[in-house]
């Protein structure tokens, strides 16, 4: 089942996923890992131990995990200041949970979700710069919404990009 986790730019949020255990986890033995649609590693945990040397740059610093809460099978993950390229990004949980003494390493898909991620005013893509004009349209997009705005263009600043030059 594929799941849908609403945000704000800037905003923390939880990726919520736990194992199906009735019994408690050890984290020694436990492996994990979250990635994005790109295959790009958000966070890794093997036996105890986080895994910071396999995450992608992009990640760095984002994610953190709920140690104390990984005995209880809690392997929920949450990403710090959200962006637009963090948008209908799907993420996805794999883990092995096998007890002490087990030989098994076969890791298998836990949790899946989708995260929307919405601009401060609601918007769900970015605006680009344009030439100066009297007033302006700007079409944003998003799976859910198409949203028309009306910019002043007396009150906006400079464009602070290159590229509207």
């Amino acid at each position: 089942m594929l799941l849908n986790i609403n945000t704000t730019v800037a905003e923390s949020t939880v990726l919520p996923c736990s194992l199906s255990t009735t019994t408690p986890v050890f984290t020694s033995s436990l492996r994990f890992y979250w990635q994005d649609d790109r295959d790009y590693v958000l966070y890794s945990f093997n036996k105890g131990k986080e895994m910071p040397e396999h995450v992608k740059d992009l990640y760095r610093e984002r994610i953190t995990a709920f140690q104390q809460d990984m005995i209880r099978g809690n392997i929920s993950v949450k990403v710090k200041n959200t962006t637009l390229e963090d948008n209908l990004r799907v993420f996805r949980a794999f883990a092995d949970n096998r007890g002490p003494g087990t030989d098994s390493h076969v890791i298998g898909q836990t949790c899946q979700m989708t995260l929307h991620v919405s601009g401060k005013d609601g918007i769900n893509a970015e605006l680009s710069c344009a030439k100066p004009a009297a007033a302006s349209y700007y079409k944003a997009t998003s799976i859910r919404m198409q949203i028309f705005l009306k910019t002043d263009m007396k009150k906006r600043k400079s464009c602070p990009h290159q590229r509207c030059l």
